[in-house]
């Protein structure tokens, strides 16, 4: 009874040793993603190369693509030739391991459709068509995200970028109004989400109730709604109007 007892206790201390390491080397490997993250977002004059030299050393498939997904935004943004970086890009890649669909991945990475989304617009300002449909083919090839509010969003924003369908505008007005119950979606975030929606909504010239419009406001005033406001060229009109606002106060 001893010695089966000690075997038990053994292979939970294996286990916990095994998991402690994969878990220690997971941070690792998101510390490095967060660090070339950071650069962007600070704007920093390096950013792009060490976006680079991480693409290259990163042996994580997942962040990997993460990381590709922020130097192919910066090749846009910068007019730099982004061809190869687009062959590389891999959005399953995010979301699958050993070739199967992984939900505990979509739980580590569900932030990536926040860079799907300033990308696309970022492609569609700059009128990289090839971008656009290579994004949404990539992510017509994952359905099995198709119960995730993020992803149906960043195909809304597809929608409605290149005039498809109903431009995306029901579902975004849905998520305005609160009707999403049936999906999916990181709770943390929703507020974003609702922003993006009514960015896209004042993109395409929908009305939009003033609780929103300060909401836009709001948004400019971030580094993200900057650079998705800014692509959408919607960036000076509402950030306009909150320093007018502040003015009279």
């Amino acid at each position: 009874m001893e010695l089966l007892l000690f075997v038990v206790m053994l292979l939970i201390l294996i286990y916990v040793f095994y998991r402690n390491y994969k878990l220690i080397g997971r941070y690792t490997h998101d510390k490095k993603f967060i660090e070339a993250y950071r650069s962007l977002l600070n704007q920093e004059e390096n950013a792009y190369e060490k976006l680079s030299t991480y693409c290259d050393e990163e042996t994580s498939l997942d962040l990997k693509n993460k990381g590709l997904l922020l130097k192919l935004y910066c090749e846009i943004n910068e007019d730099k030739n982004y061809l190869d970086t687009l062959k590389q890009l891999n959005l399953k890649d995010i979301f699958y391991k050993d070739g199967k669909f992984s939900s505990a991945l979509v739980s580590t990475n569900i932030d990536t459709f926040i860079w799907v989304n300033i990308l696309l617009a970022k492609a569609r300002n700059k009128s990289k068509f090839d971008v656009l449909n290579t994004l949404n083919e990539q992510l017509l090839s994952i359905p099995e995200l198709d119960n995730r509010l993020e992803y149906n969003l960043s195909k809304a924003l597809y929608n409605c970028l290149n005039e498809k369908e109903d431009g995306g505008i029901k579902f975004m007005s849905d998520l305005l109004e609160g009707n999403y119950i049936e999906y999916q979606y990181d709770k943390k975030l929703i507020a974003l989400y609702k922003r993006f929606a009514a960015a896209s909504l004042a993109y395409s010239g929908e009305l939009i109730e003033d609780y929103f419009k300060q909401d836009l406001s709001d948004f400019s005033n971030s580094q993200l709604g900057y650079m998705f406001m800014e692509a959408l060229d919607i960036y000076d009109k509402y950030h306009l109007e909150n320093k007018e606002e502040n003015t009279e106060e």
